[in-house]
């Protein structure tokens, strides 16, 4: 796994290099946080939705929210 921008970092003063663009081209899965947030490499990763898993972190959270649930009521309700 490798991250494009470090924890310490800041998402607002990011500029993509070659490296890490050579790095979403190789990459099997993109996650990240939200357009709104990384609104510099929104473009990018949502041209690249077409040729790979790309993930958005609220997505991710919506998801596990729901499979939580799913499960629970299961459980619950058999």
């Amino acid at each position: 796994m490798r991250t494009l921008i470090d924890a310490q970092d800041s998402a607002h003063g990011f500029t993509l290099t070659p490296s890490d663009r050579l790095n979403i081209e190789t990459a099997d899965l993109l996650l990240w946080i939200s357009p709104e947030f990384e609104v510099q490499i929104a473009d990018l990763f949502e041209s690249k939705g077409k040729e790979k898993p790309v993930i958005a972190e609220q997505t991710l959270l919506e998801y596990l929210l729901f499979r939580f649930l799913q499960m629970r009521l299961t459980h619950i309700y058999g």
